[in-house]
C-alpha cells in the first residue's frame, strides 16, 4: 500500500479512503473525518480485518490507476487524463465499482472506455449548459447502484438520459445552443475544450498550451474604424455579446502580432490565419469577412463538432421506455387535478406563484405529490400545501438563514405538518406574492450554492409508501418519522408496505422497521443491539425510548412522538455524520411531560407518571435518583421543577402520606383517573416516580416562551441551556442549581 502512495501527495491515501468509503457505504464523509468513518466501517462490516485489508489494497490499486492515471492502456489512460482535466474526481468512487467490473469481466474493454468517456460527457454538457456542480458528487456516489448487471451498459445509458432537473444530462439542442452561446475564454476548462476541437481525428497531437488564444474581433472597446465598419452600425452590441464566445476564438503562436490589426491582415500576415498549421484556423483561412453573421456561422459548425466529441449515448427508445416505466412505476402518478382546493379562490393565487416559482431557475421542476405540490432543484426548496382560503408554504430553509423583514415566517421544527421544510409561510392574497417570492429565492438560492443536502435514498419511493396509508393522521406522522431518520443520518428503505431504517454504513442491517399494515395497524421493530454495533448505544437506553426487539403496535399518539425518540436516541450516537453537533448534556437534568395528568395530584403527593403502555411508561426508567425533571404540561408550558428522590415503580407499589399516614397511593384522596386505569396490568399500568418539588406554578401560571424546549416523549435529557436557564430563572431558582453530576445509568 505504501509503495502504491510514494510519489502522491500528502493528501491523496485519505481521497482514497473517502472514495473507497463512499463506494462501500454511499455515503460521503467529510475528508478531515475520513479516519473515524472508516474506524465505523470496520467494526460494523461483515469482512474479516485480513479480507478488509485485502480489498482496500485492491480498490487502492484502481485508485491510482484513476488519480495518478498510472494506467497502462493507451487509449484508456487518454480518458481518464481527460477526466482529471475536468477535475471530476467526484467520479471516482463511481469509477472504482467499473473499473472492478472490468477486471471482473462483467464488462469488456470497449464498454470500460465508453463508460470513461460517458462521464466525460455527462461532465462537459453541465458545465457548458451551466448546471451547478455541487450534486455531482452524489449522483456518482449513487450511479453504480442503478446498473442492472444483466444489462450493463443499457440500464446505465437509460439511468444517465433519464435524469432530470439539477442531475439531467442536457440535450443535444440543449448542448448545441448553450455552446454556441457561452462566455468560453473565461469558462474553467477553456482550454481542455479548445484541445479537444483542434486534436478531433488527428494521430499527430497538437499541445495547445504551445499557444495562446486569440479573439478574431478583438477585445479593445475602442474598436478601429476597420472593425466598425466591418461588424456594422451595431458594432459595440455584436462585441458585447459575441466577443468571449466560441465562434470568435482560435488558437495562434503570433497572438502580439495579431492585436487589433484588421481581419484582412490577420488573415494574410506571417503567422496569419492562411499562414496556420492550426485547424482550427482552417475556415477563418478562407473568408473575406469577420462579422456577427461569420462569427455565428463558425458557432454553429463548431457546435456540430461538439456533439461529435461529446455525443449523448444512444439507447434504442423502446429500450429506454421500458426504464422509463420501471422508474415511474415507484412513485405514484398524482396531477394538479387531485387537489381540489385549486378550484376555489386559491386557484388563481397559485397559478400566479406556480409560473413565477418554474421562471426562478431552468432547473426548477414539479412534482404533484397526494398532499402538496413540490418545487424541486437540489431537491425540495418549496413545498405548497392548498387550502380552501390560502396556501400553506414550506421552505427549505431555517428561519434564521432567511432574511425576512415582513415577519411572515414560522418555524415549524419538530412540528407535525404536509409537506417537507423547517419554514412555513402563509400566502392568501396576491400583495403578498412578492414579499413570499423573496423568501422562496432565498432557499432556492440556498440549494444552488450548497448543493443537495439530503441523503441519497429514493424520496419517490419513500412517499409512495407512505401514501398507502389511509388515515392522514398516520401519514402524516410517518412522514415525520422518515424526516427525522434523515436528519439523524439514518437511511430509509422501502419494501412493499414497510420501512427499515438502516445505519449510512451498512444499508442491510436493520435498526429499527416501522410497518404500515392493510389492516390500518402501525407496527414498529426494533433492533436495541444494532444501534450498540453501529453507534456505540446502550441497548438499555434504546428499549426505554423505542422498545425492546420485536413487533409492537403503535397507536397514532406513539407514532407521534416515535420523530422525537429517534431524535433523543441518535443525540448520543458515536459516528461521523453531517448532521448539526447537538449541545452536550450537563448529566442532571430531564424533560418530562405530563400529558393528561392531574397537575394538582402530581403536586400534591409528589410525583411524575406515565402509562397505557410500556412505550410511555418505560422511558421513566432514566430519572436516577438526585436527577432534576422539567416537568412540562402540553399546551401550557413548564409547571415545575422537582429533584428525584425514588426511582420508578407500578402503581400498585407506590405509598403517599395522607393525614401523617403512609398508605398506597391507590388509597388516597386522588382525583387522576389514570392512576386506577388497567392497574392489574403490569404492561398498561401507570408507572410513578417519586420527585420533590423545588418549584411549582399553577397551570395558568405555567412558564412558555416561544422557541423554549417541547416535545411529545414523555422523558428526555434536556439539553437546551436556553430553556434551563430560563425556566430556573422564571421559577425562582436561578442561583439554587446544584453542580452538575455523571449521569450513574
Amino acid at each position: 500500500m505504501e509503495e502504491l502512495f510514494r510519489d502522491a501527495e500528502d493528501e491523496a491515501f485519505d481521497r482514497f479512503i473517502r472514495d473507497y468509503l463512499t463506494l462501500r457505504t454511499g455515503q460521503i464523509p467529510k475528508i478531515n473525518q475520513v479516519y473515524e468513518a472508516f474506524k465505523a466501517y470496520a467494526g460494523a462490516t461483515e469482512h474479516s480485518r485480513t479480507d478488509l485489508v485485502n480489498e482496500v489494497y485492491h480498490f487502492a490499486k484502481h485508485w491510482v490507476r484513476l488519480a495518478l492515471e498510472r494506467e497502462s492502456d493507451h487509449e484508456i489512460r487518454a480518458a481518464i487524463t481527460d477526466i482529471n482535466r475536468l477535475r471530476v474526481d467526484v467520479a471516482y468512487p463511481f469509477l472504482l465499482d467499473v473499473l472492478d467490473d472490468h477486471e471482473q469481466g462483467k464488462i469488456n474493454r470497449a464498454q470500460l472506455l465508453s463508460i470513461l468517456r460517458l462521464v466525460e460527457t455527462y461532465v462537459f454538457r453541465r458545465a457548458i449548459c451551466g448546471i451547478p456542480t455541487a450534486a455531482l458528487n452524489k449522483i456518482f456516489a449513487g450511479l453504480a447502484r442503478e446498473v442492472d448487471e444483466q444489462d450493463y451498459m443499457q440500464s446505465l445509458f437509460a439511468a444517465v438520459l433519464l435524469k432530470e432537473s439539477y442531475t439531467r444530462m442536457p440535450t443535444d439542442e440543449e448542448f448545441q445552443t448553450q455552446f454556441m452561446l457561452r462566455d468560453v475564454y473565461n469558462f474553467r476548462s477553456r482550454n481542455y475544450l479548445l484541445d479537444k476541437l483542434e486534436n478531433l481525428d488527428r494521430k499527430e497531437l497538437v499541445t495547445i498550451e504551445d499557444f495562446t488564444i486569440e479573439h478574431v474581433l478583438p477585445q479593445n472597446p475602442e474598436l478601429s474604424p476597420e472593425w466598425q465598419q466591418e461588424l456594422g452600425p451595431d458594432w459595440h452590441e455584436v462585441q458585447n455579446r459575441l466577443l468571449h464566445t466560441i465562434g470568435n476564438l482560435t488558437l495562434t503562436g503570433y497572438n502580439p502580432e495579431l492585436s487589433d490589426r484588421p481581419f484582412q491582415e490577420k488573415q494574410s500576415m506571417k503567422g496569419g490565419f492562411r499562414d496556420s498549421p492550426l485547424r482550427l484556423n482552417h475556415y477563418l483561412a478562407g473568408l473575406d469577412h469577420w462579422n456577427q453573421e461569420e462569427i455565428e456561422r463558425r458557432a454553429q459548425m463548431l457546435a456540430e463538432a461538439a456533439l461529435v466529441l461529446w455525443p449523448a449515448p444512444s439507447i434504442p427508445e423502446e429500450v429506454l421506455a421500458k426504464y422509463r416505466r420501471s422508474k415511474a412505476s415507484v412513485q405514484a402518478v398524482y396531477t394538479l387535478e387531485n387537489h381540489p382546493e385549486l378550484k376555489g379562490p386559491v386557484g388563481p393565487l397559485f397559478a400566479d406563484l406556480r409560473r413565477r416559482v418554474l421562471n426562478l431557475e431552468s432547473g426548477v421542476s414539479e412534482e404533484v405529490r397526494k398532499r402538496y405540490i413540490a418545487y424541486k432543484f437540489a431537491g425540495n426548496f418549496l413545498c405548497v400545501v392548498p387550502l380552501k382560503t390560502e396556501l400553506k408554504l414550506y421552505l427549505a430553509a431555517t428561519v434564521e438563514e432567511l432574511t425576512d423583514p415582513e415577519e411572515i415566517t414560522r418555524d415549524v421544527r419538530g412540528v407535525g405538518h404536509w409537506a417537507t421544510g423547517d419554514t412555513e409561510v402563509r400566502l392568501g392574497s396576491v400583495e403578498q406574492l412578492d414579499a413570499v417570492l423573496a423568501l422562496v429565492r432565498q432557499a432556492l438560492d440556498r440549494q444552488v450554492e450548497q448543493g443537495p443536502q439530503e441523503t441519497s435514498y429514493s424520496e419517490a419511493a419513500v412517499e409512495e409508501l407512505i401514501e398507502q396509508a389511509a388515515d392522514p393522521e398516520v401519514e402524516q406522522a410517518a412522514r415525520a418519522v422518515v424526516e427525522a431518520a434523515v436528519r439523524n443520518n439514518l437511511y430509509p428503505r422501502p419494501w412493499k408496505r414497510s420501512l427499515m431504517f438502516a445505519p449510512p454504513t451498512n444499508r442491510s442491517r436493520a435498526l429499527f422497521t416501522l410497518a404500515l399494515r392493510e389492516d390500518g395497524r402501525v407496527q414498529l421493530a426494533c433492533v436495541p443491539e444494532a444501534f450498540e454495533t453501529f453507534f456505540k448505544l446502550d441497548p438499555r437506553d434504546i428499549e426505554q425510548q423505542l422498545g425492546p426487539g420485536g413487533w409492537q403496535t403503535l397507536d397514532i399518539t406513539e407514532l407521534r412522538s416515535l420523530a422525537d425518540r429517534i431524535d433523543e436516541v441518535m443525540a448520543d450516537a458515536q459516528t461521523p455524520s453531517d448532521r448539526h453537533e447537538r449541545q452536550p448534556w450537563n448529566g442532571r437534568d430531564f424533560y418530562v411531560v405530563l400529558g393528561g395528568r392531574d397537575w394538582e395530584d402530581c403536586q400534591r403527593f409528589g410525583f411524575i407518571s406515565a402509562g397505557g403502555g410500556r412505550y410511555y411508561s418505560k422511558p421513566l426508567e432514566q430519572l436516577y435518583q438526585g436527577a432534576h425533571v422539567f416537568a412540562y404540561m402540553p399546551g401550557q408550558g413548564y409547571v415545575g421543577v422537582g429533584q428525584v428522590t425514588e426511582p420508578v415503580r407500578p402503581v400498585t407499589e407506590f405509598q403517599v402520606d395522607v393525614d401523617g399516614q403512609r398508605k398506597p397511593i391507590l388509597e388516597a384522596p386522588f382525583s387522576d383517573a389514570n392512576l386506577v386505569r388497567d392497574v392489574d396490568d403490569p404492561e398498561r399500568c401507570e408507572y410513578l416516580v417519586r420527585v420533590d418539588w423545588l418549584a411549582r406554578r399553577s397551570l395558568e401560571e405555567a412558564v412558555w416562551e416561544a422557541g423554549l424546549f417541547a416535545n411529545q416523549m414523555t422523558v428526555c435529557k434536556l439539553r437546551d441551556q436556553v430553556t434551563i436557564d430560563f425556566v430556573l430563572e422564571r421559577l425562582g431558582l436561578a442561583q439554587a442549581q446544584s453542580p452538575v453530576v455523571a449521569d450513574p445509568i
